[in-house]
């Protein structure tokens, strides 16, 4: 705890009208080498370093702890003055100790030894070093709220440029198969109903596959009929999709794939953040430029994932001889018919022969009809849209596709993008892309991820903004949803730098830049200049500079590597479905076959027969 009382030493020294009095501060002795100025007063290796002398801090990182603290404390000196600051400190402490009885009585302890065992973990001896180090971190909170108030613009476009935020919605239907069961899952009859009613709705289709007098939207049917409760209230929107966000690769890194590789998408060039795998040397060191690029060779996996498939054939004695094919999967992209979605739900309840009502293959779950349509077209874990022979209802011509295909409302920019995953979330996902991080142009996503509510928005006389952001994408009448959104954005874009310390160090220190390469003259909240604070010594300066460079380039490194990691895992997953489905799946004609009622000897079942 010795450092945090040279950061209270030092503001008492800064606080003072005679500065030459802290020459006589145990932590403030004197030396010839001055490492940092403050408005002016000079203070040594001695003063920032002596009553480090027995704690972990050790070399360059030494130095840089100890002159953040300088910084931060330099920079709120009337908050740390402030009643504001002791009334958050007390409750924090008030909350600890309540942790500390809750803990007693939970344990059968004493209160001492739980209390002893919080102070212990927070690494602090006593309850005045504890009420030091949450001074501090208060200190340190309420400058991080200051710097992105004052530098929101700027950290809003590096949010979007490296979170690459998406808003999506989607509609999940749960299914009893396992993800892991990669060529023959089975479902019930009410998940193969439920998967033919859900796309027939979107599509805006009655059953016999006329269009609808009455228009029920993606949000509504996501609203009745999704099984993702979180977001199905709330019209199947979901919480910003980043590329931090910890969703499952099926549905993350396909819609990534769909969007970059196969749509194309690139607005104002951004289509690089997925695609331009080049290296730079930005952070000292050849890294990849852009950190979440798809991999070379997971571009080429998933685009040469090609699938032609038999929907028909004979029997000739000794094998089935194809009669008619069908394209399932294009540069990487599933289609799935419409007709096939439907069929799934009116053969959900053939179970036997329906001529003989007998057993088919010993009652083998996976030659029902509705098991087999569903390996074929619903069990992929890449990506897939639904095609129908007209545009009719919802589906509509897309460029790139030669059939019309399922859009969400009818919206040709919003194709409803299906995909296979597991987890928690275990079923099939109906997903659409509400703004796309690189469909969209910076000044659009500027616009999009605006955090303020429509109160705001109309009292600064935007209120044509209304329903064009992410706050207000969602009609409500309660209030709090649309702060609570506000909120999650404004949270995002203030979290999303793990080293926000170093920008503030390079801020408050006055070594920011701006466009131009001019340095910014740091500011407190009503943009008064702070007293300067300059590192004397200018190979320190250095040294601390390339320090930030090598965490910044591990950080990258660190993050460069996972985004491999995660691609590697998908595409083996696809590629070992693909395996699987090749040489496992149930011929498709053998669903024809069983609703014929054929599947009862080898001469007319062929190759769909089992002999017992």
């Amino acid at each position: 705890m010795k450092n945090k009382l040279l950061g209270l030493a030092l503001v008492a020294c800064f606080s003072t009208v005679a500065l030459s009095s802290c020459g006589s501060n145990k932590w403030l002795t004197k030396s010839d080498k001055v490492v940092v100025t403050i408005d002016g007063t000079e203070y040594t290796t001695e003063d920032l370093f002596g009553q480090l002398a027995t704690s972990n801090a050790t070399g360059v990182a030494a130095y840089y702890n100890a002159i953040s603290e300088v910084i931060v404390r330099n920079a709120t000196r009337s908050y740390a003055e402030s009643t504001e600051l002791k009334k958050a400190v007390d409750a924090s402490v008030d909350q600890l100790k309540e942790e500390a009885h809750n803990n007693a009585d939970a344990n059968g302890t004493s209160y001492k030894k739980e209390w002893n065992a919080i102070l212990e973990n927070k690494g602090v001896e006593s309850e005045k070093e504890l009420i030091e180090q949450l001074t501090y971190d208060e200190l340190q909170s309420h400058l991080q709220d200051e710097y992105y108030d004052l530098n929101s613009d700027e950290l809003l476009e590096d949010y979007l440029n490296e979170m690459l935020p998406y808003h999506v919605r989607h509609i999940l239907v749960k299914v009893s198969a396992s993800a892991g069961t990669l060529a023959r899952g089975t479902i019930t009859q009410s998940e193969a109903l439920k998967l033919a009613s859900v796309v027939r709705r979107m599509a805006n289709l009655n059953e016999d596959g006329t269009e609808k007098k009455t228009t029920e939207t993606f949000g509504e049917v996501a609203f009745q009929a999704s099984e993702d409760t979180g977001s199905a209230s709330l019209y199947g929107n979901l919480d910003v999709m980043t590329t931090s966000t910890s969703f499952v690769n099926e549905f993350k890194l396909g819609i990534y794939a769909y969007e970059s590789l196969f749509a194309h998408k690139n607005a104002d060039g951004r289509a690089q953040y997925f695609t331009d795998t080049t290296a730079d040397t930005t952070y000292g060191v050849s890294l990849q430029k852009n950190t979440y690029a798809i991999p070379t060779d997971a571009q080429a996996a998933w685009s040469s994932r090609q699938e032609t498939i038999t929907t028909d054939s004979t029997w000739n004695g000794t094998e089935e001889v194809a009669t008619s094919t069908y394209q399932r999967r294009k540069d990487g992209i599933g289609f799935i018919p419409f007709s096939v979605t439907q069929k799934i739900g009116e053969v959900a309840d053939m179970v036997t022969n329906p001529i003989t009502n007998k057993k088919v293959n010993d009652g083998d779950a996976d030659y029902y009809p509705r098991n087999i349509y569903f390996n074929y077209y619903f069990n992929d874990h890449g990506i897939s849209v639904i095609t129908n022979e007209t545009e009719v209802g919802n589906f509509k011509k897309v460029t790139g596709f030669e059939k019309p295909i399922l859009c969400a409302d009818g919206d040709v920019n919003k194709p409803v993008l299906v995909t296979r995953a597991g987890s928690s979330y275990q079923g099939v996902h109906f997903m659409v892309v509400e703004k796309s991080a690189i469909g969209s142009t910076n000044e659009e996503l500027t616009t999009y991820y605006d955090k303020r509510t429509p109160a705001q928005l109309t009292k600064d006389g935007d209120a044509d903004l209304i329903g064009k952001t992410y706050v207000t994408a969602i009609k409500s009448t309660d209030t709090s949803t649309y702060s609570s959104r506000s909120k999650a954005i404004e949270s995002e874009v203030k979290g999303f730098d793990s080293m926000i310390d170093t920008r503030m160090f390079e801020y408050y220190l006055g070594l920011s830049t701006d466009d131009e390469g001019n340095l910014i003259t740091p500011v407190d909240k009503d943009g008064n200049s702070l007293p300067s604070i300059k590192i004397a010594d200018e190979k320190i300066q250095e040294t601390l500079l390339k320090y930030i460079e090598v965490r910044r380039a591990g950080n990258k490194s660190d993050a460069i590597n996972s985004n491999k990691d995660a691609w590697d895992s998908y595409i083996d997953l696809l590629k070992e479905q693909d395996s699987f489905a090749a040489k496992r799946r149930i011929p498709l004609v053998c669903a024809t076959r069983f609703e014929e009622g054929k599947i009862d000897s080898v001469s007319n079942g062929g190759s769909c027969y089992e002999q017992k």
